[in-house]
């Protein structure tokens, strides 16, 4: 009787462990799955963003009132960019003159690509949208 219980309650544990790792495996692949998914939507973002820079700047249609506001938002994102470009130049000359050890060639390596637009704090730069 004794040895019965005793196998009864190994079975059921087995059970319970066969289960446990069904759900381990199961999270496993689903993990996987969600990493692929996330990395092809990555590599697809990555060549939507060529394809958007290649029409804008061989295809543009400025008839095409969709696609051209969105041109137009490029065009003043871009002088946005050089203005603080020019900015930043400024500041590392004026401390190069303040400082010769401090001076810093800069080019459009420095440029870093970021995921997300950053958020931009001190609106009373020149070069800041004041609109927005």
């Amino acid at each position: 009787m004794m040895m019965s219980i005793l196998k009864n309650i190994g079975k059921s544990v087995e059970r319970v462990i066969d289960k446990i790792e069904q759900k381990n495996h199961l999270a496993a692949q689903v993990n996987r799955i969600r990493s692929i998914m996330k990395r092809e939507q990555k590599a697809a973002e990555k060549e939507y963003i060529t394809l958007g820079r290649y029409y804008y700047q061989n295809l543009r249609d400025e008839n095409n009132a969709v696609t051209e506001k969105h041109c137009a938002e490029i065009d003043q994102l871009e002088k946005k960019i050089h203005a603080a470009m020019d900015e930043l130049e400024k500041t590392y000359y004026e401390a190069a003159k303040h400082d010769e050890d401090s001076s810093e060639e800069i080019s459009l390596e420095d440029v870093v690509v970021l995921d997300e637009p950053p958020v931009l704090e001190n609106t009373d730069l020149p070069f800041a949208d004041s609109e927005k």
